[in-house]
């Protein structure tokens, strides 16, 4: 009698799509709608660019074509076994505006000041059209396209937009979309690799990993399970946050190669003078100096836990053989008090981060991290139970980057009569429907000729105090 009120219940799967459930990594996401911006300094056919993204898809990544569904309790991925014009595998708009990029200010103009300069993101609304998903609900809604891309044309530029929630790809999934079209646009289609329908890199790590015992309560390194009243006070502080989250800004802050060549070679001259051989690197500076700024007002002793996004892909090769578009990402932590990470040089902070990467990728590690995902891989579509990011009463700062990706590598000069046409300047948005606060929360999102760019959240009210504290440059 259960058995059949159970099968009275149950949803079955459509006969004309593969299932793929949620990963365990993309289920915190699913809620986020990022919008990948690009600018382009060259005319694209756009025509071009549309079947040649609807070809990469439906040859070699055709994850990239599926709708996120909502079903029996989980969360699945259904990937059209056939694509056509009623289902097609991504919703593609454009628009077309006669005037210059210069009418835009892309990449955004710091003037000519020589230090880092906080700048605001103008003109998000160019890289989308006015039917994106800004919700999750919205891309539940059936037959709804994951991905949704649209390009607006310029007299001598374009601007291309990516907007997917951030469950279904991270910045090397982007990659790996972005490498696939590009070909198509060129014509180099055939020798892209393929990502197999059902490839789940994750269950197959679970499959080849013995059980081992985890630290009860830590099954994740840099998660927490502590008592439910802990969990309760995270909630009901994280609840605040979200109630607050229309006073949270997302702005870009340059940071002129110059002054960040000058601020690593401080860094590397006072190692060489201790006699050490440890390596810093451009990045652990620009954000350890960031991070300095941002908390140079606080003399309280509350537990700064400074996460850095590391892929995933590289870490565990053998497993991830084939392009993976969803998220392959985890994160290594340092840990500091808010009034040490004001007051210490942006040396010992940039060896924190530094030290906590290197620890994290050693081949040592490699185990470890294998039965971590072994161990998420049995939350599939449903994701793990609440483990907390850090505890109640303390704070965290997050940081990744796309330079790695090599996001501004990729050419599209096959849609542009054979021209050069890399991405100059690239830059990430969010849905202003989200609901997920992001204070704290950056990308190093992109590289130009002069400088790196750091996108960034905080509170108005923070990013006021910085103004005022005239410890940063707002142009």
């Amino acid at each position: 009698m259960l058995g059949w009120l159970s099968s009275r219940w149950t949803v079955p799967a459509p006969s004309d799509v593969d299932v793929i459930p949620c990963c365990s990594l993309d289920f915190p996401n699913r809620f986020l709608i990022i919008t990948f911006s690009f600018v382009i300094p060259t005319r694209l056919d756009v025509e071009i660019l549309r079947q040649a993204l609807f070809h990469a898809i439906e040859q070699k990544i055709p994850r990239a074509g599926a709708r996120l569904v909502s079903r029996n309790g989980q969360y699945e991925w259904h990937i059209p076994k056939h694509f056509s014009a009623e289902r097609p595998p991504a919703r593609f708009t454009q628009t077309q505006l006669d005037a210059p990029l210069s009418a835009f200010d892309f990449p955004p103009s710091g003037g000519d000041v020589t230090q880092p300069c906080v700048v605001n993101v103008k003109h998000e609304h160019l890289f989308k059209d006015p039917h994106v998903p800004t919700s999750l609900g919205d891309l539940l809604r059936p037959g709804t396209p994951a991905l949704h891309v649209h390009a607006c044309t310029l007299s001598d530029a374009t601007l291309i937009g990516i907007t997917t929630t951030h469950a279904l790809v991270d910045a090397h999934g982007v990659r790996a979309l972005l490498v696939a079209w590009t070909a198509a646009v060129n014509g180099s289609l055939d020798a892209v690799p393929a990502m197999p329908r059902t490839f789940e890199p994750l269950a197959d790590i679970a499959k080849v990993t013995p059980p081992t015992s985890r630290p009860v309560g830590e099954p994740v390194r840099f998660y927490f399970d502590p008592s439910w009243f802990s969990k309760a006070r995270f909630i009901v502080s994280f609840a605040w946050r979200a109630f607050h989250v229309r006073l949270e800004r997302r702005k870009l802050v340059r940071f002129p190669k110059s002054w960040l060549a000058e601020q690593k070679r401080l860094c590397v001259d006072e190692l060489s003078a201790r006699g050490t051989k440890d390596y810093v690197g451009t990045a652990d500076v620009l954000l350890a100096w960031w991070y300095k700024t941002l908390f140079a007002h606080r003399r309280d002793s509350t537990l700064v836990r400074m996460k850095t996004v590391v892929n995933i892909r590289r870490l565990l090769p053998d497993f991830f053989v084939h392009p993976y578009l969803n998220n392959a990402a985890t994160w290594t932590e340092a840990s500091l008090p808010a009034s040490v990470l004001a007051s210490q040089p942006v040396l010992e902070t940039t060896l924190a981060l530094r030290r906590s990467i290197d620890s994290y990728v050693s081949p040592t590690s490699a185990s470890v991290l294998q039965a971590e995902m072994a161990w998420g891989a049995q939350f599939a579509g449903v994701g793990p139970k609440l483990m907390l990011p850090y505890l109640p009463g303390e704070e965290m700062l997050v940081a990744s980057s796309w330079r790695s990706a090599g996001l501004q590598e990729v050419d599209f000069s096959g849609a542009a009569g054979g021209t050069n046409a890399k991405p100059v300047f690239t830059f990430s948005t969010l849905s202003e429907k989200g609901w997920f606060p992001l204070g704290g929360v950056g990308t190093l999102c992109s590289e130009t000729d002069d400088a790196m760019w750091l996108s960034f959240t905080l509170r108005e009210d923070e990013w006021t105090r910085l103004r005022r504290d005239g410890r940063l440059y707002f142009a």
